[in-house]
């Protein structure tokens, strides 16, 4: 992927006449640079070495740089041919260290809203009857806050698409009644219309004051007459 320190650290560079990105797409900024660098070819989020090892980390891996054309696995050596000393790219392999388990959570309750229809793959079309509808997930047992490394619902909204909206994520605990872990999504942002991600880092944030859940509580839209649909919370805990 390419190199987010890599590429500021030449943007200003490849703004000018001679540079590759000038030459090839125009560029004309060191802004450009970094933007043009990322999605020529098909990059949506940009990282380096530092980012890299943070989102291996969480998702129990240990990130291992290397040049591009050599791995740490014999069989993968040789695959990516990419020169990254004239280049903004950098590779490394991923090494699992920690085992993770993934828990599916089917829909509890939904107040404020109405089953339109059944899709595939546990996957339904329903209508909010107010503003601001509730969706409950109830897990068999308490999951603790420390060893969640990513929870996700798969739901879209099928009507907002114009306006800037953050999706409500509530994590709860029946032993702690009255203390909530809240979360905001950023529609704007995510990386899937299936996606509502909140990772180990915002997690941390989130459920601060609580030291383990058995419910979450999502609000998948903001307004009466709009659509969206709805399946299972994903989970993805540390096993023991």
């Amino acid at each position: 992927m390419p190199s987010y320190a890599r590429l500021a650290q030449d943007a200003m560079k490849e703004a000018q006449a001679g540079a590759f990105l000038h030459d090839t797409f125009g560029v004309a900024t060191p802004a450009d640079a970094i933007n043009m660098g990322m999605r020529f070819s098909g990059h949506r989020w940009l990282h380096d070495q530092q980012s890299l090892v943070f989102l291996a980390a969480d998702c129990g891996f240990e990130a291992v740089s290397t040049p591009c054309a050599t791995s740490t696995v014999e069989r993968f050596n040789g695959c990516n041919l990419r020169d990254e000393s004239n280049s903004a790219s950098f590779a490394n392999d991923l090494i699992k260290r920690r085992a993770l388990q993934r828990v599916m959570v089917p829909v509890a309750d939904v107040d404020g809203a109405q089953k339109v229809e059944e899709l595939a793959g546990g996957i339904a079309v329903w209508r909010a009857t107010r503003d601001d509808p509730n969706v409950f997930y109830r897990l068999e047992s308490p999951v603790t806050s420390a060893s969640l490394a990513l929870a996700n619902i798969r739901s879209a909204s099928l009507s907002e698409f114009r306006h800037h909206y953050y999706k409500f994520f509530q994590f709860r605990s029946a032993a702690s009644v009255g203390t909530y872990g809240d979360w905001r999504l950023d529609e704007t942002v995510k990386s899937k219309p299936c996606m509502n991600i909140v990772t180990r880092q915002q997690a941390r944030q989130a459920l601060a004051a609580l030291s383990r859940f058995d419910e979450v509580l999502f609000r998948p839209v903001g307004m009466k007459g709009h659509c969206f649909t709805l399946g299972d919370l994903e989970l993805f805990v540390e096993r023991d």
